[in-house]
């Protein structure tokens, strides 16, 4: 090969050479990038905090433990209760349920949130619930417990489990805002200058099918209602026995009450055949088996046919029950000023 060829092949050589090394290092240049890359993205991935709200029977919503508007309440050791087993009289009126029920459902939320919204959204529904609850208090003269606020209280010897719900408490404020409004104006502001009443809106009860208790052992009237099962029928109920202390008060005595029901009845023993509830019989004594438990959840249970939506047969004229309706309704104009005799209040429209 001559000389000039070899120069040739020696330029071709190094030109080659040069452009190799020139590939090889845009190629490691490129991983490097790209190498980089997945770093700060892995980076990021680290740097976001996810808040996982936790899924239980109860809670659908975030739960702030420690409000800086939460009160604390203490039990009353003097509370006993009247069950549906227990036929003894006390100055607690409870409400069981007749059949065993489970608890609503709830759609359990699972979400990510970022750490300041999820603050700010437990923030504001606090705040709503808040505002809500001191609208109601202040029309109606009556104080509100809801979440917090209600744990470790004990009534009847029974505990009570907390609403967590935020939602739930929403909820219930504003089941408990209907059926307030459907009372004659003033009543409240009437009956608490006498009884003050705080109302325990909670989830539910130690024992099972309570669903409401009105503790009276002292003039400072608690009731509490287990959110759990259907609001309005629990609270009517219970506000009868509310209203019903305040009427005794007043010189209401019922001595005539028993002659309503059959001849050698007592309370306490269960004649399912008297029931509206099993029979539907429009000529029934009761409208349910509880009723038959005392005397006073005789009241209270009829009370909760008056207050209904739709009416039962057995507030027919003239029927056994339309005979014990219209008996409370009388006494309620007579000794409740708010209520009037030329008035139809809600529990007389059936009348």
């Amino acid at each position: 090969m001559s000389r000039k060829s070899m120069r040739n092949l020696s330029k071709v050589l190094i030109a080659t050479s040069f452009f190799l090394f020139a590939i090889a290092s845009y190629l490691n240049l490129e991983n490097r990038y790209k190498l980089e890359g997945l770093e700060i993205v892995s980076e990021e991935k680290n740097d976001s905090v996810n808040v996982d709200i936790p899924n239980n029977d109860d809670s659908t919503d975030e739960v702030v433990e420690n409000d800086d508007k939460s009160k604390n309440t203490k039990s009353d050791d003097k509370s006993s209760k009247t069950t549906k087993s227990d036929n003894t009289k006390s100055n607690n009126t409870t409400k069981s349920n007749g059949t065993s029920k489970s608890k609503p459902s709830t759609n359990n939320v699972s979400t990510k949130k970022d750490t300041n919204t999820s603050s700010n959204t437990s923030t504001n529904n606090y705040d709503v619930n808040d505002s809500l609850r001191n609208s109601i208090e202040n029309k109606y003269h009556i104080q509100i417990k809801y979440g917090s606020e209600t744990d470790g209280y004990t009534v009847g010897g029974m505990g009570v489990k907390s609403i967590t719900s935020s939602s739930q408490i929403t909820n219930s404020l504003k089941s408990l805002n209907n059926c307030l409004s459907l009372y004659p104006s003033g009543l409240y502001r009437e009956v608490t200058s006498s009884y003050p009443l705080t109302v325990y809106l909670i989830n539910k009860y130690s024992v099972n099918n309570v669903t409401g208790v009105t503790d009276s052992t002292n003039r400072n009237v608690k009731m509490s209602i287990a959110t759990a099962y259907p609001f309005n029928d629990s609270f009517h109920h219970e506000t009868y026995h509310y209203l019903e202390l305040y009427m005794k008060n007043r010189g209401m005595s019922y001595t005539s009450w028993n002659d309503l029901n059959p001849s050698n009845f007592n309370y306490g023993s269960i004649k399912t055949d008297l029931s509206y509830a099993r029979t539907f019989s429009s000529d029934s004594y009761f409208v349910n088996d509880y009723a038959q438990s005392a005397a006073e959840e005789d009241r209270a249970s009829t009370f909760e046919y008056m207050m209904a939506n739709s009416k039962a047969s057995c507030l027919n004229n003239g029927k056994p029950i339309y005979k014990k309706a219209k008996y409370m309704a009388d006494t309620m104009d007579f000794f409740i000023d708010s209520c009037s005799s030329k008035t139809t209040e809600r529990w007389e429209r059936f009348l």
